[in-house]
């Protein structure tokens, strides 16, 4: 789950040159701050995604100890800010235009500001059980399974858990992310809810304590949806593509976030599945603002990129055609498998491989460890593992360096006892 990994790598943009000489290059700069507190943060990596082809515009960059980062040689265009997901922050909302400064600007101007909450991921590896209907008491199939867009009291913009139940109703989901309450206790004691909805039907909100040790298990859980027909609904329409090209068999969900005041739980909606022109329909959605996830199940082969154009309004009897929704092909993690618990110290780390990749470069709770041909990596012994919760990720490129495919953000295993 947690398909939001693919704001984590680097699409190089190169100023380009014509008979006129060199076109213009810009700088941005960034204050990352913690939006419940206002303070710097300081422990984030954060990143541009070009807003009109939807690709990463910039590699991660650390910010400093303000909290600042600048990415300099950018070509004209527009551009929104990012942070890494993983690292124990995320969006405090909608991610922020970046403003073009000309390079060698003063730093005091042209700050955009990126604000943050504070997520533990981590906290039930585990939530299983079935989704029945409310009238007939038979399975439920097809119901979305996702995290608030809009959390209470969290004005935050999460990624969806990608699970969706089967055709007898049953789901399981896994690496249920704590939400940091600053005026709480320390560890914070609740887990995101989860949010039941499909179409047709009024959502439902599980809410559960959470548990006192990482990977714990839920099970049993069940689930009652009853059949609504919402007032003056919307239909909303896109295209889900790769390099340009349509993508076929792409599940597509959408998140409703609420309310304008973001005072509501957020309900994740629909699902659709591409064409074979790539294109996707969701109808009956309530009016308001949609976070669209494509490719948002666990073992699906394509991983979305960050773009703002997955934030899309509906309106009222209406019919709204996202733009396009661009996708890479997925990296999938085959040892450890998220939410392995256990694992030795010196695991060896092994993935799918992706045609077009030349090498893949691993990157073990946030640092660069090696990049090799190979789809799989033996640990150095001065790299052995310490007792605790581990994140890792693998990014498929080619000769040139260029980003073919990735895995998730949450490839989370734990090395030792469980407790």
């Amino acid at each position: 789950m947690f398909r939001a990994a693919a704001m984590l790598l680097l699409f190089a943009l190169a100023a380009g040159c014509d008979d006129a000489g060199p076109l213009p290059v810009y700088a941005t700069r960034v204050l990352a701050v913690d939006a419940w507190e206002r303070t710097p943060v300081t422990d984030v990596d954060v990143f541009l995604v070009d807003m009109d082809s939807g690709r990463i515009a910039a590699p991660p960059t650390p910010v400093d100890p303000a909290g600042r980062a600048e990415v300099t040689g950018l070509p004209d265009g527009r551009y929104a800010w990012f942070v890494r997901q993983g690292a124990g922050w995320t969006l405090a909302g909608l991610p922020p235009q970046a403003k073009l400064l000309p390079p060698g600007t003063p730093d005091t101007p042209g700050l955009s500001t990126l604000e943050l909450r504070r997520t533990r991921v981590g906290g039930a590896v585990r939530i299983s059980g079935r989704v029945l209907d409310g009238e007939t008491g038979l399975p439920l199939g097809g119901v979305v399974i996702g995290l608030p867009g809009w959390p209470v009291r969290w004005d935050g913009l999460l990624p969806l858990p990608g699970d969706v139940t089967a055709a007898d109703g049953t789901f399981l989901v896994h690496d249920v992310p704590f939400l940091e309450d600053p005026d709480g206790d320390d560890p914070p004691t609740q887990l995101q809810p989860l949010i039941f909805q499909a179409q047709g039907r009024a959502p439902q909100a599980l809410r559960f304590e959470a548990p006192g040790f990482h990977f714990q298990e839920i099970t049993g859980v069940e689930v009652v949806l009853v059949k609504t027909s919402p007032a003056g609904a919307g239909h909303l329409e896109g295209r889900v593509t790769h390099a340009g090209e349509p993508v076929a068999g792409v599940a597509v969900a959408a998140a409703w976030t609420g309310l304008e005041a973001k005072s509501g739980l957020a309900h994740p909606g629909l699902t659709a599945v591409t064409d074979a022109a790539g294109r996707f329909r969701l109808q009956d959605l309530e009016p308001g603002v949609w976070l669209l996830e494509p490719a948002y199940l666990p073992e699906d082969p394509w991983t979305p990129l960050p773009s703002p154009a997955r934030v899309v309004t509906v309106l009222a009897d209406n019919t709204v055609t996202a733009p396009d929704l661009p996708v890479l092909p997925a990296v999938l993690a085959t040892h450890p498998r998220p939410g392995a618990q256990n694992v030795p110290s010196m695991p060896t780390l092994r993935w799918t491989g992706v045609a077009a990749a030349d090498s893949y470069r691993v990157v073990l709770d946030n640092a660069v460890v090696l990049r090799t041909a190979d789809t799989h990596l033996v640990l150095d012994p001065d790299r052995a593992l310490a007792p605790g919760v581990h994140v890792w990720w693998v990014a498929a490129e080619t000769a040139g360096g260029e980003v073919v495919g990735l895995t998730d953000a949450f490839q989370l295993f734990r090395v030792g006892d469980a407790r």
